[in-house]
């Protein structure tokens, strides 16, 4: 598997998109993630493991990945999503895994899940089509 990028929306430290594209080039195969403590690097590290297995290391669990300032923006009653987007290759083929997860702000900082988070896998093979999965947990494991 070599990951080619991660798109992270809302959640914990990331407040709308943030986007970082690894190293794929052969010579230069290393990509670094620096930062000082709280910056986010263990959000980012959690964040995959969120996407892939819609579980996280954090103390809390599941709880408090939802971005505070995503909640605050949102009117009460209204809807605030996460979403983590993993785009990788492997064995020719071309991926994207996908995970998000509704919330509804009731007041303050404080948002409800509308349903468990969702996971599709979209696949693009050699002949340049893009189908998703119907076993996205299946296949992702036999990655």
């Amino acid at each position: 598997m070599l990951i080619e990028s991660i798109s992270i929306t809302n959640f914990r430290q990331f407040y709308g998109e943030v986007s970082l594209q690894f190293s794929t080039d052969s010579e230069k195969n290393i990509t670094v993630v620096h930062g000082s403590n709280g910056s986010g690097k263990t959000s980012l590290l959690n964040a995959f493991k969120w996407c892939f297995y819609g579980e996280t290391d954090f103390d809390t669990l599941d709880e408090n990945i939802l971005n505070e300032a995503a909640i605050q923006d949102t009117k009460n009653g209204g809807l605030v999503e996460i979403k983590i987007e993993v785009r990788f290759l492997d064995e020719n083929k071309r991926y994207c895994a996908i995970r998000s997860q509704k919330y509804k702000k009731t007041m303050g900082i404080i948002a409800n899940k509308t349903e468990e988070s969702v996971f599709a896998l979209d696949v693009t093979g050699s002949d340049g089509q893009t189908k998703r999965s119907t076993q996205p947990h299946v296949e992702l494991k036999a990655i």
